[in-house]
C-alpha cells in the first residue's frame, strides 16, 4: 500500500438553480493507476461525489472536457492525490467555465516551491 503524499484541492463556491455544465482544458502525465485527479462536487462543502471517471496515466494531449452539475451544488473542486513512489508531471486544469462563465478558482492548500 502506497502512502499518500499529498491532495491538493483546487475548489469554488457557487449557487445555480438547475443541473449545469461545467467546462475545462485539462493534460496529465501522472502515474497510472496510482496517481489520480478527481473533478468533485458537494453540497455542503463537507461531503464529496466525484461527477466523471478519475485522470490517471498521460492524456497526451490537451483535452476539452464537459461534465453535468446537480442544481445543489454549492462547491465544485478539482483534487489531485499523488504519493511519493512515481513522478510525472503532474495534472493541469485551465479555462475553466460553468455555462460559458469563467470561474473564479482558489486554493488555501498549494505549496509553493523554488526549484
Amino acid at each position: 500500500m502506497k502512502d499518500t503524499i499529498v491532495g491538493v484541492k483546487l475548489y469554488t463556491f457557487l449557487s445555480f438553480e438547475k443541473d449545469t455544465t461545467l467546462s475545462f482544458d485539462t493534460w496529465h502525465r501522472i502515474e497510472s493507476n496510482y496517481d489520480y485527479g478527481f473533478v468533485e462536487v458537494s453540497s455542503d462543502g463537507e461531503n464529496w461525489n466525484t461527477v466523471t471517471e478519475p485522470f490517471t496515466g498521460s492524456s497526451v494531449d490537451w483535452n476539452s472536457k464537459e461534465i453535468q452539475i446537480p442544481a445543489s451544488t454549492t462547491h465544485i473542486r478539482f483534487r489531485y492525490d499523488t504519493d511519493a513512489y512515481t513522478n510525472g508531471r503532474g495534472w493541469y486544469v485551465t479555462n475553466v467555465e460553468l455555462e460559458g462563465q469563467q470561474l473564479d478558482l482558489f486554493s488555501d492548500e498549494w505549496i509553493k516551491r523554488d526549484y
